[in-house]
């Protein structure tokens, strides 16, 4: 089996499997090469990149992402929630209390004078379904992230496989 080299000047070179290990000329350019020992093969490209910091299995940087989409997930859902329940229960306690910081919910309080239990259960109601929402949301795109990674490394898997067929 012959082992293939490649200058620095582009020129591809095929020598044989006695010359692993040595050292030869490239006969374009006259530049030094080394022939590798064995039959290496060139650094792979496509679009399966090598990340992380295991360049072996890959996808540790895409595995980091999705644990923080899914820390992002839990602190929108809180988010969501607690504004929903704070308005909610701002609107429960009438149109006096209900203009919230920075008169963000100003804009409702006419709806809250005629039907303050209304609006708060709406709010409260409105807050713990958008938070859920968001949760899963990006807690699926964490997963879908995962499944990506999973598949990359299956594919790279059966790829090595068949190159090591006869």
């Amino acid at each position: 089996m012959a082992i293939q080299v490649k200058c620095q000047c582009g020129r591809a070179i095929t020598v044989a499997d006695s010359m692993a290990g040595s050292r030869g000329r490239c006969p374009e350019c006259d530049a030094v090469l080394t022939i590798p020992a064995g039959n290496a093969r060139p650094p792979r490209t496509g679009a399966f990149m090598r990340v992380g910091r295991d360049a072996g299995h890959g996808g540790g940087a895409l595995l980091w992402f999705a644990a923080l989409l899914w820390v992002l997930a839990l602190v929108a859902f809180f988010v969501f929630a607690g504004v929903g329940v704070f308005a909610g229960v701002t609107a429960l306690k009438g149109a006096e209390s209900f203009r919230g910081p920075f008169g963000l919910f100003s804009e409702f309080l006419p709806i809250v004078e005629k039907n303050p239990s209304l609006v708060g259960a709406a709010f409260i109601l409105g807050g713990l379904l958008g938070g859920a929402l968001a949760f899963v949301l990006l807690a699926a795109i964490g997963q879908f992230v995962r499944l990506l990674v999973s598949l990359d490394r299956t594919v790279r898997t059966i790829a090595d496989r068949l190159e090591r067929l006869p």
